[in-house]
Order: structure tokens, then C-alpha cells, then sequence
């Protein structure tokens, strides 16, 4: 089945390439070779890595819709559990309307493939397919709407995610057209076969970038996202000192449901070196603690990357 789609997803980029290469398309290339300072996103004696990526991206028009390709592969020097090859097909399009907001639309497949094996450190660590719809407003710097995912895990016992979002984002105008703040509110609600999966998310996201010169520019990110499982439970034990001396403490449990805390600043720097060709350097720090310790982690990573447009 993930075999197929594969192929599937290849043949249709392969016929639309030679059918609409000239008819304003684009067709870009990428490399990158990063570190993370823990590749297992784990709280104690955390194991660095090297990580090589590389991938394409290919954007071609068909008929009023706008088209969007991508093959992507990442591979770890050492833990190459984590190696994963990522496909995404998605096709889009607009409804235009005067004096009032317009409406963009979504539809896109996706694949995620741990080639190895399921690492399993996130709750999307393992391999899946994913359905993806959404429907935005756009109007002056908002744009607004519900999005709709389905992810489907055929080896982590034929689970099943129904994710429901209502993205919110907002682009600040500016006065000199040389750089760029908009920040994003995604609250979400997350439904799984598998109980443990089940919860509600809000992302909140800043980013910003600026020219530096005609040919370098730079920006910043920053990412918070509190999570509340609503079946997964963590175990907590709490010690009370008995009145009396000498008397023995008093131990008792309690369970509480999980929750997480994510937090990711970032900042990036890019230089074109020619009309083709782009240099980029990233910096990523990225912190999440749980209310069982279970899921803590701290990790940095930075990346440095090559983009080529050959069309």
C-alpha cells in the first residue's frame, strides 16, 4: 500500500513535469547538513548526531488550481532509526470576491516513512499517511478558516488520528516593504483509535525577517505550544511526615492526565550567491517538559543549506 503510493505520487509528478514544465512552473532543489544536539529527544545523556537532508520541491499550474510536489529524505550519521523519507502532494485554489474576504482551498496526501524503524520519541514518530483539507478567508492581512487532518499508522495497531484546526493568522503591514512580522494562534483538537493520543493542542507562532542587503536577508521565529492529552494518565508520588517522631512517612499516588509544554526560538540567515542559488544558515533551540518528566527534553540544533532553481 505505501509502496504504491509511493509510485503513484513519482508518476504524477513525472507526467505533470513533462507536461507543464513551460507553463510557469517551478522546480527547486535543496541540501543541508546539520547537527542536533539530541537526536533521541531525551531528558538524560542525550546522544548527539549529524543529520544530511536533501529534496525537491516542484510547483506547476493545472487547469485554476495551483500544485505543489515534494520529495524529501533525511539521514542520521548515527542514530539512523530516525532516517524518514517524506512525500506530500497538495493541490490549491482560490475564490476571488470584491469588498469581501476570498476563499483559498486545500486538499493534500502525504507520507512519512521511518525506513528503518519506528523511533516513536513524538506521537508522530512512526511511519504514516496522511489525508489533509482546509478552507481559509482571506481578507487585508487575516487569513482564517478550518483545516481538517487524518493521519493514518498501519503498524502502531491500525491507529487512527482525526485532527480538527481553526488556524489564525495575521500579517502586519509595513511601512517600508523591507520586512515581515505575522504571527499565528492554531488551536486543535485531536481524536485517536488509539486512546493515548487523544488531546487538544494551541500553537502559537511570531516570525519575522528583514533585508539585510539586495542579496541577504534574516529572520526569527518563535513557536509555543501547550498540549493536554485527555485519556493518557501520569502517576504521581507525594510524601507527608507523620506527626509523631519517629513515626514512618506516609506515601499515596495520585494520577492526573499528561500534559506538555513546547517551546522553539529560532533564527535564520540567508545569501543569494547567484539567481539560482541560495545559502541559508539556521539555528533551532527547542524545550519540552511534561507533567510526568517522562517526555523532557532540551535540544539545539543548526543546519546550513544549499537551495538551487532550476526553473
Amino acid at each position: 500500500m505505501k509502496n504504491l503510493i509511493v509510485w503513484g505520487l513519482i508518476m504524477a509528478f513525472g507526467l505533470s513535469y513533462s507536461e507543464f514544465a513551460r507553463a510557469e512552473s517551478h522546480l527547486a532543489f535543496d541540501s543541508a547538513l546539520g547537527f542536533t544536539s539530541n537526536a533521541n529527544l531525551v531528558q538524560d545523556n542525550p546522544d548527539s548526531d549529524l543529520i544530511g537532508k536533501a529534496g525537491g520541491t516542484y510547483r506547476f499550474p493545472l487547469a485554476d488550481l495551483t500544485n505543489r510536489f515534494s520529495l524529501r529524505y533525511s539521514a542520521y550519521a548515527k542514530q539512523i532509526k530516525n532516517d524518514i523519507f517524506a512525500a506530500d502532494l497538495a493541490s490549491s485554489w482560490s475564490e476571488l470576491t470584491s469588498g469581501k474576504p476570498s476563499k483559498k482551498y486545500e486538499l493534500g496526501v502525504s507520507l512519512r516513512d521511518y525506513v528503518n524503524s519506528a523511533v516513536g520519541t513524538t506521537d508522530q514518530g512512526f511511519t504514516h499517511l496522511g489525508v489533509m483539507g482546509s478552507m481559509k478567508w482571506v481578507y487585508a492581512h487575516w487569513s482564517y478558516g478550518p483545516q481538517m487532518d487524518i493521519e493514518i499508522y498501519p503498524s502502531d495497531a491500525a491507529r487512527t488520528d482525526f485532527g480538527l484546526l481553526f488556524p489564525i493568522d495575521y500579517d502586519f503591514p509595513s511601512s517600508d516593504s523591507k520586512s515581515d512580522l505575522s504571527i499565528g494562534l492554531s488551536p486543535e483538537i485531536l481524536w485517536s483509535t488509539t486512546a493515548d493520543y487523544s488531546k487538544i493542542l494551541l500553537s502559537l507562532s511570531a516570525d519575522y525577517d528583514t533585508f539585510i542587503s539586495e542579496t541577504s536577508n534574516w529572520g526569527a521565529s518563535f513557536t509555543v505550544t501547550p498540549t493536554f492529552y485527555l485519556s493518557r494518565l501520569t502517576t504521581a508520588t507525594t510524601t507527608l511526615l507523620a506527626g509523631k517522631k519517629k513515626a514512618p512517612p506516609i506515601l499515596f499516588s495520585s494520577s492526573d492526565k499528561e500534559s506538555l509544554f513546547f517551546l522553539s526560538p529560532g533564527v535564520w540567515w540567508s545569501k543569494d550567491i547567484s539567481s539560482d542559488w541560495e545559502f541559508r544558515l539556521e539555528g533551532l533551540l527547542n524545550f519540552q517538559t511534561s507533567r510526568s518528566d517522562t517526555f523532557n527534553y532540551t535540544e539545539a540544533q543548526v543546519f546550513a543549506s544549499l537551495r538551487f532553481r532550476m526553473l
